[in-house]
């Protein structure tokens, strides 16, 4: 389930196991989003759970899947900073200064 946390600035998307408190905090109208797919999820582990093999293969698959909303989640923040038209200023003056007198002292 993915679940917006934070303030709407910094939010970001996560995978997230549910609780007591999510069950009581939402209305029933979630029921009828959130049950059905975890129905769906409990008769996969009901076919798999004689097999120890599709057991490990549905871990690596449930790890994956989560590094790849990380990954994801990292990479979309990344893509924000637009830097063609970031204006670092002063700090560009700066970096040219001392570049200056870097080469200056090796002269």
């Amino acid at each position: 389930m993915k679940m917006g946390i934070g303030n709407k600035t910094n939010a970001y998307y996560g995978i997230t196991s549910t609780g007591a408190q999510f069950w009581n905090s939402f209305p029933r109208g979630v029921e009828g989003d959130v049950l059905p797919r975890l129905e769906r999820r409990l008769e996969e582990l009901k076919d798999i759970a004689d097999d120890p093999r599709k057991i490990a293969q549905d871990y690596i698959d449930s790890i994956d899947a989560k590094c790849f909303h990380q990954i994801q989640a990292q990479t979309e923040l990344e893509d924000l900073i637009d830097f063609e038209s970031l204006d670092l200023g002063d700090i560009e003056n700066l970096i040219d200064d001392m570049f200056c007198q870097m080469i200056a002292t090796k002269t």
